[in-house]
This record gives C-alpha cells, structure tokens and sequence, in this order.
C-alpha cells in the first residue's frame, strides 16, 4: 500500500549529509550521519502513514537496527518469528504460573 521512491530517498539523503553536523573525524562523521539520515528516514515515512502503522514500522526498524549490529543474532529472530523448533522436556513436578497459559510456558522453555 506504502510506496516511496529512490528519488525520495535520494533527496533526503543529500539533504542530511548538508545538514548533518560535520565532526573533523571519519568515524564521528560516519556515526552522525548514520544516526541523522536513520532519525530523519523515520520522521519523514511515518508523516505518510497511517496511525496503526506506525508503531509496527517503528518496530521493523529497531529490529534490523539490532539485527545489523549483532545485537539480535538469527536464531533469536527465527525463534520470535516462527517459535519453537520442537516441544521443549518440561520437568514434570516443574509448576507453570497462573498467568501463563500452556503454550507459553513452553515457548519460554523452548526459548531459555
């Protein structure tokens, strides 16, 4: 339903590397660009969209933020996205909580 172009993207880009601050070092000119054009990105695609859209864009986007830097590894993600491989070996006189129903449980002991 959303569609934006490379032109827009390109527009933006070359916007924020004028606009960025411009630190004498490489590695601080990389680190504020990529926070800037990321932050300026986000701010101009959720001006088009609607309401309940916007907080599963802003989701997708912390996600791959913390896929790309490691901080969530693959298996997690596939865990989140697909659950549990197999049924997890409960212990037997293992006591699930009230709050949790059955399914669940044994998602959080697939997952530890």
């Amino acid at each position: 339903m959303y569609q934006y172009s490379l032109d827009f993207f390109i527009k933006i880009f070359k916007v924020r590397l004028d606009k960025a601050k411009n630190p004498p070092d490489a590695n601080e000119r990389i680190a504020v660009l990529i926070e800037d054009i990321t932050e300026n990105f986000y701010l101009n695609i959720c001006r088009g969209l609607f309401e309940k859209d916007k907080l599963l864009f802003s989701f997708m986007i912390a996600a791959k933020i913390k896929l790309a830097s490691n901080e969530i590894n693959a298996r997690e993600w596939n865990f989140f996205l697909r659950g549990p491989i197999s049924e997890p070996n409960i212990p037997e006189d293992d006591v699930r909580p009230d709050f949790l129903n059955e399914r669940a449980y044994a998602n959080l002991w697939s997952l530890s």
